[in-house]
């Protein structure tokens, strides 16, 4: 079951100013699906009988249990502004709150149990009232002005978030039966409980501020440079005293810079480097490690991209481009301790067509070759490995097209593969590509 209701209102109490609160609410309850995972697979199992049972195993194959499901109510509000201060500059700002609340009951498969025939031990897992409510605010000013004949367009701005977790951190676990990966049993819901629900168990906090200078130097060529400055800190119970203490703290002043020329108003050339951070890893449940904390630190990354944006039609838009990105590597290492070590480099090539080919054709159609590896020196095992989950090819087509003997009415269809990608980073373990096809009419 789901039900879904959003609202939107616009006001405007004086010309310049423009106000707007919208709100969504969502109710739905999902069945939770075991999840294989190496851990999973009894340790005396060779690489090759766990690969058969991989190979042989039915992916549409539900290894939960009925009432392995979570309920869930979701909000959403928020309320922004635009005040224009004159035709060249105007402030923006926004505030987000959400709030979702789910009581996770799931049935999985016990570490080390599955056999050799798919037999394997279930468990039950219970966790109630957990609680996300997260709040977004962010307030920047943008305008345009000349300097020394250079026409400027900048954006300055404050960003702040602010994540609290909450859920019973002793949650309910047990063993429940035995089933089978190619022939599920059907096991009664067990009684179990869980300890108290705790308010703020896990904090993210997020502070930015931000420049962007858009410098057009002549009719061709155009500059991108902008810097933020990003705080984050982490604050947990996962620590011997089980209190609430801070587990991370740090800060970063990341550059991005890019270049664009343009010989004719339809074709544009580019080059972008940036730098960035993203959150933590979340440490996975079989990790030694687990539980002492659930995410690891936040990792700088950075990118280099090249390519060219072509308008072959009136509405239609071409673009290719070549990119390479790098990113400390995350995985989990032969004493089941999920760490961070060495990097990852994605470095690839994509060509992408995008818009209406004909009157009533509109078609979405893209390529991606992806030659990423491992970097890791210290570590032969890994070092020079493809990373896991990373396939090395994905093309898609999507076309939507306006039948003519009905005004209103289009039909479309949609064509995706996903390549053969490996299941873990030391390349042990293969996972197969898929297509997938999608249809549809709209009125």
């Amino acid at each position: 079951p789901r039900q879904m209701f959003s609202a939107f209102f616009e006001w405007r109490p004086i010309e310049k100013l423009r106000i707007d609160i919208e709100g969504e609410y969502q109710y739905r309850e999902l069945e939770q699906q075991a999840t294989l995972r190496f851990g999973s697979f009894d340790p005396s199992l060779s690489s090759e009988q766990i690969q058969g049972i991989i190979d042989d195993i039915d992916p549409k194959t539900f290894l939960g249990q009925e009432w392995g499901f979570y309920p869930t109510r979701t909000f959403v509000g928020s309320v922004g502004f635009q005040y224009d201060f004159n035709d060249k500059w105007n402030a923006q700002g926004r505030i987000q709150q959400m709030n979702l609340v789910r009581d996770q009951r799931a049935a999985g498969i016990a570490g080390g149990s599955i056999q050799a025939n798919g037999d394997f031990v279930q468990n039950a897992f219970f966790s109630p009232s957990q609680v996300r409510a997260p709040r977004n605010m962010e307030l920047f000013v943008n305008g345009s002005f000349d300097t020394f004949g250079f026409k400027h367009d900048l954006v300055v701005g404050f960003a702040y978030s602010k994540t609290p977790l909450g859920f019973a951190p002793t949650q309910g676990r047990g063993d429940i039966g035995s089933s089978n990966l190619f022939d599920p049993v059907s096991i009664a819901r067990p009684d179990l409980t869980a300890g108290f629900a705790v308010d703020d168990a896990l904090v993210f906090t997020q502070r930015a501020f931000y420049i962007t200078d858009f410098i057009k130097l002549s009719d061709q060529f155009e500059i991108l440079a902008a810097l933020r400055w990003t705080e984050q800190r982490n604050e947990d119970i996962f620590n011997p005293e089980g209190t609430f203490q801070t587990s991370y703290e740090d800060n970063i002043l990341v550059p991005n810079l890019g270049l664009i020329y343009s010989p004719t108003e339809k074709i544009n050339f580019y080059a972008s480097y940036s730098t960035g951070v993203t959150n933590g890893v979340q440490i996975p449940i079989e990790a030694t490690n687990f539980g002492e904390d659930v995410f690891l630190d936040p990792v700088e990354t950075e990118q280099f991209e090249i390519g060219a944006k072509v308008e072959l039609f009136k509405n239609a838009l071409l673009t290719g481009a070549y990119f390479d990105i790098d990113q400390p590597l995350a995985f989990l290492d032969n004493n089941l301790l999920f760490r961070y070590g060495g990097s990852q480099r994605h470095r690839g090539a994509e060509l992408t067509l995008a818009g209406r080919v004909s009157d009533r054709a509109r078609v979405i159609l893209g390529g991606l070759y992806l030659d990423p590896v491992i970097d890791n020196p210290s570590d032969e095992q890994l070092d020079g490995r493809t990373p896991a989950g990373v396939p090395e090819f994905q093309a898609n087509i999507f076309v939507d097209y306006d039948l003519p003997f009905v005004k209103g009415l289009d039909v479309n269809g949609g064509l995706f593969f996903t390549g053969d990608r490996f299941a873990d980073n030391f390349n042990t373990f293969t996972v197969d590509g898929y297509a997938r096809l999608d249809l549809g009419a709209r009125y």
